[in-house]
């Protein structure tokens, strides 16, 4: 199959990949939707030495792309759906988190999945979703079947590819940033631009 491969530094190839195979508690995701994040972007930007662009972890090679939805292939023996406990089947739509958080450590303990002292990245150092299948630990797929009730035939996946994007900005917003209050703007609070002390 065709990947999208960051090879090295600000480096991007297509290259043809074996289609990966789920291990016990995977899930086989032949990929419908996947957006392109500014992290995306920033990995295949190097500046004028050659370094990478974006800050955060990455792997070579490894296939980007991470804001994704599809539909199950086929799930190891004990990938089980962590909403339902039952196992993941056939045919299912799903969409997965970005951060692999190995939920045993203390900021994992803690509520602070982000945190993971052992932490992997879906389409930084773990191969993501630009390619035609992809594999993802059970323990981080969401079912969107309950989307279908707004939206209709593809544009449930492109709902699901959102997941991540807007899951991120929740919590940035809402759970770490306490929420938010009247007379706020996308550049900040009322108050901060007018002087006023809301």
């Amino acid at each position: 199959m065709k990947a999208l491969v960051l090879t090295e530094y600000g480096r991007l190839e297509m290259q043809d990949v074996p289609p990966p195979e789920p291990a016990e508690d995977e899930v086989l995701i032949r990929v419908k939707v996947c957006g392109i994040c500014g992290s995306d972007v920033h990995m295949a930007q190097a500046d004028k030495d050659g370094y990478i662009l974006y800050p955060g972890l990455t792997g070579f090679p490894s296939t980007l792309g991470h804001e994704f939805s599809g539909v199950v292939v086929k799930a190891g023996k004990n990938a089980r759906d962590k909403s339902t406990n039952r196992p993941f089947k056939g045919g299912e739509f799903v969409c997965a988190e970005e951060m692999l958080w190995c939920g045993r450590c203390r900021p994992c303990c803690d509520g602070f999945p982000n945190h993971c002292e052992r932490l992997d990245e879906l389409g930084f150092n773990v191969d993501g979703a630009y390619a035609k299948y992809i594999v993802v630990r059970a323990s981080v797929v969401w079912n969107i079947a309950p989307l279908g009730k707004r939206y209709s035939g593809d544009d449930i996946f492109i709902a699901g590819a959102l997941v991540e994007p807007t899951s991120v900005a929740y919590n940035a917003v809402i759970v770490r940033g306490g929420g938010v209050r009247p007379g706020w703007t996308a550049g900040g609070r009322l108050g901060a631009i007018d002087g006023c002390n809301t």
